[in-house]
């Protein structure tokens, strides 16, 4: 049942509801919202480490002569992507409901918003990083020719690009629907 659904049995009906319960109707809403959220974090969060599994393998498959370093710069990378993750949950779940919750759910939103924005910067980042250091390192190992040079380093911004795209859709994807809904219920509750 939609807030406004029941804004308007409330106010249809005969019975009077008390503050307090309308308040643990919002909560319950928020409640559920947040635990939305925490269950696409963990998908993102397998997700990732599935990546990297696949990744580091990859690295030993090929034969790749630093395999060793690559592997472990991938896996640093999807260590501070998991202190991330940890971080978001903690702020996320540390609301306090039981006191404000008109508070609780401004918060909510705010911290939402500040982490898809986080996360929309670091990963196309860190992965540009990333892209940009296996291309220094296989510079140094072999001989390439200045059109090679060019290739490579050239491919940085398109694949910058592509990597920011694909991380805007997947945030709006997976954060949209739940950052809208703690918007509604926001707006609900002024």
């Amino acid at each position: 049942m939609k807030l406004d659904e029941i804004k308007k049995s409330v106010e249809s009906s005969q019975a009077n509801y008390s503050r307090n319960e309308i308040e643990d109707i919002f909560r319950i809403r928020t409640k559920r919202s947040i635990s939305k959220i925490n269950s696409k974090m963990l998908w993102d969060a397998v997700f990732m480490l599935v990546t990297v599994v696949i990744l580091v393998s990859a690295t030993f498959m090929i034969g790749l002569k630093n395999k060793y370093l690559i592997s472990f710069e991938i896996i640093c990378m999807a260590a501070f992507l998991l202190i991330h993750y940890r971080i978001k949950y903690y702020l996320l779940n540390k609301l306090n409901f039981e006191l404000d919750i008109k508070a609780s759910v401004h918060v909510a939103v705010k911290r939402l918003k500040i982490y898809i924005n986080i996360y929309k910067m670091i990963v196309p980042s860190a992965i540009a990083g990333f892209y940009l250091k296996i291309q220094f390192d296989l510079f140094t190992i072999t001989d390439w020719s200045v059109f090679e040079i060019a290739v490579r380093f050239g491919l940085f911004l398109p694949l910058s690009v592509l990597v920011f795209v694909i991380t805007d859709r997947l945030t709006k994807l997976m954060y949209s629907n739940q950052l809208h809904e703690l918007k509604s219920l926001s707006k609900d509750l002024d």
